[in-house]
């Protein structure tokens, strides 16, 4: 919320005079309303004298009126840009745990279902500030021709509008809970995407998914949203019902009880019978302002856990060239996935160093990939340090820039489509090579920095995100279980020829791996057993060799045995 009132708070005076504008547009047809009321009580030959302002109104009006919209179109958009560029900052520098605590389906209902809600009611204030300007100027005229009536007007006004605000306390209550079954259902399409291949393949876990979760939230939005909105409508009809109820009173109570100058009667008609509209378009906006305010909330809450958006120079190199990272003591606690209760990795030691290819084994759940959100800074440790040439990391900045030393290739990677923030000269010569190389220079070219395509098998994505990673000429290079889905050709090719070319160039190489036929190519073996490090050395090459000609003789003969098969 505090993002939403600052960008409101930096555009105070541009929207003040937009709505000074749609003020005096709404002023001005309180004064044509005025003038016809006027005209009509006299004769025609006088009526002739209120041409020229008649005119001068009706251009002051749409002058105004033209100003007041264009102004404050321009600056809802401008305002909503930069909330959804400000929350997209917050979520890009806030840390990983606390993204993945609140989840993707949150973040995504934030910035699409919640910022649309915002965006629904800026764009709808040119109707709202001219509305009630409107409304105002017609009251104000009400007060100049009778201010007893005025005070019965307000009073039935007054009974319509506690109507309403008792309704709109319940409608706001249904709304929460449709934001909140929103959250959900944002959730179920997520499974719905990502989950398809599994849910196509199995026809009583689809069924059972659509009707007992992704139904039973879309019925609960659905539900809640219609009692809110219903709620909202009987309130604006018995609000707007009070209108003619305040006629009827003029027009058929004694006159002494109302007026007996038919100017004021009739004004009183003519001026309430144009208030309908106004009134109704405020009123209307009820539910913009209902939603406006849930998704406040949901933003308020969410930007509380989020971090402020960084400056972009907190990435700046602040060590100079790397010499060594260090982990001493570090230590990070989460839920386990397989057991109950926690999970504490660590406590840690380990050092990197520039020229040297580091692997990292262990079993599902050891912590392989918690040491290496811990490694390259996307997690920070509960306790103990990380280094860098001997300098203490801290938080804030340092984490930012400790995160620019690392290229990495995360098992649940993301290609871009784009070698995005490269500006090396040679890129393109660079990137055709590592296409030959990786055998994809027949299905993708590069083109001003761009992929051709990247409709292309898992593996074969997980291959031009490598090429990615090391085109980015990082210190570090960090690999999760990268040739897992490989095919025997490019596992050689990524540990013999792609590794050592990283390491010759000095760069630390770290690779979390199970390919136990190629641990003689590292310089370092790090095994983790349920969160600790239980060894550390240099592989044996001459017993990884044997190890090697062992399997390929497996191989062959299993070849030999299919031929002799067939």
């Amino acid at each position: 919320m505090g993002g939403v009132v600052s960008l409101l708070r930096a555009s105070r005076w541009k929207l003040a005079a937009a709505g000074l504008a749609g003020a005096a547009s709404g002023l001005g047809i309180a004064a044509l309303i005025a003038l016809i009321n006027t005209a009509l009580a006299l004769p025609r030959a006088e009526q002739a004298q209120l041409l020229p302002g008649f005119v001068a109104l009706c251009l002051g009006v749409f002058v105004a009126r033209t100003a007041s919209e264009a102004a404050l179109v321009r600056l809802s958009q401008q305002l909503i840009a930069a909330l959804r560029s400000q929350l997209s900052r917050q979520i890009l520098a806030s840390p990983l745990r606390e993204l993945e605590r609140h989840g993707a389906h949150r973040l995504l209902a934030a910035l699409t279902e919640d910022v649309q809600k915002i965006a629904a009611l800026l764009t709808r204030l040119p109707t709202f500030c001219i509305n009630l300007a409107v409304a105002l100027g017609c009251f104000a005229y009400l007060g100049w021709l009778s201010w007893p009536l005025m005070l019965g007007a307000l009073a039935c006004i007054g009974l319509g509008i506690g109507v309403f605000l008792v309704a709109q306390l319940r409608a706001q209550g249904a709304l929460e809970r449709s934001r909140q079954a929103g959250d959900e259902l944002y959730k179920h399409f997520t499974t719905v995407t990502q989950g398809s291949k599994e849910l196509q393949m199995h026809r009583g876990r689809r069924l059972a998914f659509l009707s007992r979760w992704l139904d039973r939230a879309a019925a609960r939005l659905q539900r809640n949203f219609v009692r809110g909105m219903t709620t909202y409508a009987v309130a604006e009809s018995l609000g707007l019902l009070m209108f003619f109820v305040f006629i009827g009173l003029l027009l058929f109570l004694p006159a002494d009880y109302t007026t007996q100058d038919p100017a004021v009667l009739s004004g009183y008609a003519l001026t309430f019978l144009y208030l309908i509209t106004p009134v109704e378009v405020l009123v209307n906006l009820a539910p913009d302002f209902g939603q406006f305010r849930v998704a406040m909330k949901q933003l308020a809450h969410l930007q509380l856990a989020l971090a402020p958006s960084q400056d972009e120079a907190a990435g700046r190199d602040l060590w100079g060239p790397l010499s060594s990272i260090e982990l001493s003591g570090v230590t990070h606690g989460y839920r386990s996935e397989h057991e109950d209760g926690h999970f504490t990795l660590g406590p840690l030691e380990l050092d990197l160093v520039p020229g040297e290819i580091v692997f990292i084994t262990g079993g599902n759940g050891s912590g392989k990939t918690t040491l290496a959100k811990l490694l390259v800074g996307l997690y920070a440790p509960d306790s103990g340090e990380v280094k860098v040439n001997g300098a203490r990391v801290s938080s804030g900045p340092e984490r930012e820039a400790y995160r620019q030393l690392f290229s990495c290739v995360f098992a649940d990677f993301y290609l871009f489509e784009e070698l995005l923030g490269l500006a090396d000269p040679h890129l393109e010569s660079r990137a055709r090579e590592l296409l030959k190389q990786l055998r994809l220079d027949h299905k993708v070219s590069l083109e001003g920095g761009r992929f051709s395509t990247v409709a292309l098998s898992q593996g074969q994505r997980k291959r031009l995100a490598l090429l990615a990673a090391v085109l980015e000429d990082r210190p570090v290079c960090l690999f999760d279980e990268w040739a897992a889905d490989q095919d025997p050709v490019f596992k050689r090719v990524f540990y013999e020829h792609i590794l050592p070319d990283l390491k010759a160039q000095g760069r630390a190489v770290v690779a979390i791996t199970h390919d136990d036929a190629y641990f003689h190519l590292a310089d370092r073996h790090v095994k983790l057993e349920s969160g600790r490090i239980v060894s550390i050395g240099t592989p044996s090459r001459a017993s990884a060799k044997v190890e090697l000609k062992g399997l390929k003789a497996a191989g062959a003969a299993d070849v030999a045995c299919r031929e002799a098969q067939a």
